[in-house]
C-alpha cells in the first residue's frame, strides 16, 4: 500500500507540476468584429470581382450612350506627283532647265457617320446595360454580405472555441483539485486507492480534452486570419453587445422586405430586365437600317520645283450619303439568335421564382433557429448554474466522506457539459442572426 501511494504521488507530481499546456503560445493579433468585416471585404475575391463587375458595367453603359453620338474620322494624307522629261534651254538666261517635275499635295479629310434608324436596337442595348449595371450593384451587395457572413461565422467560431478552451481549462483545474483531494484522503487513510486512480485517469482525460480544444482554437484563429488578410492566428475580441437580445422582430415586414428587395432578388430582377431588352434588341434586326455619312476634304497643291509657304491651289470636296440597308435572309442565324434570347428570358424568370421560394424557406429556417437559440441561451444558463452548484455540493460531500468519487466525476461532467452548451447556444444565436442579416442584405 505504501508503495502504491509513492507511485501515485510521483505520477501526480509528473502530470500536475510539469504542465506543457502553459507553454503554448496564443495569437498576438486581435481584431474586433467590425475590423474583421472591414478587412475581409478588402481581400475577399468575390467582393473584388463584384467591384470590378460594376466598373465593367459602367463602361458598357457609357459605350452604349456614345453610340448615339456621330462617329468622326479624321484622315490626313500626303502625296507627291512625279514626272520625268527632257531638259531644255532657257532662251533668256541660257540655263538648262530640268525636264523632271514634282507636285506635292496635302489632304485633310473629315468624315462623320451616324445611324439615323436601327430598329431601336441602340435604345434597347442602353436599357440592357443600365439594367446590368443595377444588377452589378446588387451583386456587390450580395457579395459583401456573403463575405460578412463567412467572416462573422469564422469570428464567432474562434470566439466560441476560445470560450470552450476556458471551459476545458476550468474543467482541468477542477480535475486537479479532485486529484489533490483524493490523494490527500489516501495519504490520510480515509480514502481508497481506486478513488485516487479514478481521479488521476479523469485528470489525464481532461488534459487531452484541453489539448484538443486548444488545437481547434489554433485552426479557427488561423482561418479567421486568412479571411482578414493577416498571416498567422488572429484572436476574436469578445463584446457584451453580442449577447444582447434585440427587440422582437416584425417577421411579416422582414419577410416582405426580403421577397421584394433582397440583394439576390434585385440582382435577378435586373438580369431579367436586361435579358428582356436583349431579346427586343435582337428583334430589331428585322427593321431596315438608315445611315447618314457626311464628309469634307481639303487638298493643297504646290506646283513647280520649289514649295512656297502657301499652296498654289486648294481643292475642297464635300460629300453626303444616305444608305438604307435591310437583310431579308440570314440563313436562320437571326431567328436562332432571337429564339436563344427568348429562352434566356424564360430561364432567368424561372430562377427568379425559385430564388423567392428559396428565400422564403431560408427565412423560416432563420426564424426557427433564432427563436430556438434564444430559448436555449436561457435554459443553458440555468443549467450551468445548477451544474456548478451541484458540483460544489457533491465535492464537499466527498470531502467529508458521504459521496463517492464517481458521483463527483459525474457532477463534473454535467457541469462541463452545461458550460459548453451555453457557449454553443450563444454561438448558434449569433450565427442565426448573421444568417438573417445576410438574407436581408442589411444589419438588424
Amino acid at each position: 500500500m505504501g508503495r502504491d501511494k509513492h507511485l501515485l504521488s510521483a505520477a501526480f507530481a509528473a502530470f500536475v507540476f510539469t504542465n506543457p499546456l502553459a507553454g503554448q503560445q496564443r495569437a498576438v493579433t486581435t481584431v474586433t468584429l467590425a475590423d474583421a468585416l472591414r478587412l475581409s471585404q478588402r481581400f475577399a475575391p468575390s467582393v473584388v470581382s463584384a467591384t470590378n463587375g460594376i466598373r465593367s458595367a459602367e463602361l458598357n453603359t457609357r459605350s452604349a450612350l456614345w453610340s448615339f453620338i456621330p462617329a468622326l474620322n479624321l484622315t490626313p494624307s500626303m502625296n507627291v506627283a512625279l514626272s520625268s522629261g527632257q531638259s531644255r534651254l532657257d532662251p533668256v538666261t541660257g540655263e538648262i532647265i530640268s525636264g523632271n517635275s514634282h507636285v506635292p499635295s496635302y489632304t485633310v479629310g473629315l468624315q462623320a457617320s451616324y445611324t439615323i434608324f436601327d430598329g431601336f436596337a441602340r435604345n434597347y442595348t442602353l436599357k440592357q446595360n443600365r439594367a446590368q449595371q443595377a444588377g452589378a450593384d446588387a451583386t456587390l451587395t450580395t457579395a459583401k454580405f456573403a463575405s460578412d457572413f463567412n467572416t462573422t461565422t469564422a469570428f464567432f467560431l474562434a470566439l466560441a472555441q476560445n470560450q470552450l478552451v476556458a471551459v476545458a481549462q476550468s474543467n482541468l483545474d477542477a480535475a486537479e483539485s479532485q486529484l489533490r483531494l483524493a490523494s490527500a484522503k489516501l495519504h490520510a487513510g480515509s480514502g481508497q486507492l481506486s478513488d485516487s486512480l479514478t481521479a488521476l485517469g479523469n485528470y489525464l482525460q481532461v488534459r487531452l480534452n484541453l489539448l484538443s480544444a486548444q488545437n481547434a482554437l489554433v485552426v479557427n484563429e488561423a482561418n479567421l486570419g486568412r479571411l482578414v488578410g493577416i498571416a498567422g492566428r488572429v484572436a476574436a475580441i469578445d463584446d457584451s453587445a453580442f449577447y444582447q437580445v434585440p427587440p422582437s422582430l416584425d417577421t411579416t415586414a422582414i419577410r416582405n422586405e426580403v421577397l421584394t428587395s433582397a440583394p439576390s432578388i434585385k440582382s435577378l430582377e435586373a438580369s431579367l430586365i436586361a435579358s428582356q431588352d436583349a431579346y427586343r434588341a435582337s428583334k430589331a434586326q428585322y427593321f431596315p437600317t438608315l445611315t447618314a455619312q457626311a464628309g469634307q476634304s481639303w487638298t493643297g497643291y504646290w506646283a513647280g520645283g520649289t514649295q512656297p509657304t502657301t499652296p498654289t491651289a486648294v481643292t475642297v470636296r464635300r460629300s453626303l450619303n444616305l444608305a438604307l440597308s435591310i437583310t431579308p435572309w440570314t440563313s436562320f442565324a437571326r431567328e436562332r439568335q432571337i429564339e436563344n434570347a427568348s429562352l434566356a428570358v424564360d430561364n432567368i424568370a424561372a430562377v427568379l421564382v425559385d430564388q423567392r421560394n428559396a428565400l422564403a424557406a431560408q427565412i423560416n429556417q432563420a426564424y426557427a433557429s433564432l427563436a430556438t437559440a434564444q430559448e436555449t441561451i436561457t435554459v443553458s444558463a440555468a443549467a450551468r448554474n445548477a451544474g456548478e452548484e451541484n458540483l460544489r455540493v457533491v465535492t464537499e460531500r466527498y470531502r467529508i466522506g458521504v459521496a463517492t468519487i464517481t458521483e463527483v466525476l459525474t457532477a463534473q461532467t454535467q457541469a462541463v457539459s452545461a458550460s459548453a452548451a451555453q457557449v454553443s447556444a450563444r454561438y448558434n444565436y449569433l450565427l442565426a442572426k448573421a444568417q438573417l442579416e445576410q438574407i436581408l442584405g442589411r444589419k438588424l
